[in-house]
């Protein structure tokens, strides 16, 4: 029973990012404002981690059933893909780059803040 109450609340919120999105003018999909949701419900502590944890692992572990379908249905489209290699590589070149500095800026952040909190300076 546990299990299923945890992905009950893991569904809500994603139902919650779906409706938030149809509803208002926003430009991006319903799982990332699920993720944002989720993140804010987990600072203020609505959701605790214990909440969700069992799921949400099990849900990480099998995460590569969920790219599967999507990959194969890509092949459908090589031809296009083959068209526009060139656009796609630039793409996730650069967005590479920038998730590695805002991953690096992100910690630096959170290390200054945490130093800050104990009393030390860097």
């Amino acid at each position: 029973m546990k299990y299923v109450k945890q992905l009950a609340i893991i569904l809500a919120i994603c139902l919650l990012g779906e409706l938030t999105v149809r509803f208002l003018p926003l430009g991006f999909p319903g799982n990332i404002m699920a993720m944002l949701i989720l993140a804010i419900l987990l600072v203020v502590r609505v959701v605790k981690e214990e909440h969700i944890r069992e799921t949400s692992n099990f849900l990480l572990e099998v995460i590569g059933l969920f790219i599967v379908p999507v990959s194969v249905s890509m092949m459908a489209h090589f031809e296009l893909i083959g068209q526009i290699w060139w656009q796609l590589f630039l793409v996730s070149l650069v967005t590479l780059l920038l998730t590695f500095a805002s991953s690096a800026f992100t910690i630096r952040l959170t290390m200054r803040l945490i130093n800050r909190k104990k009393g030390v300076q860097s």
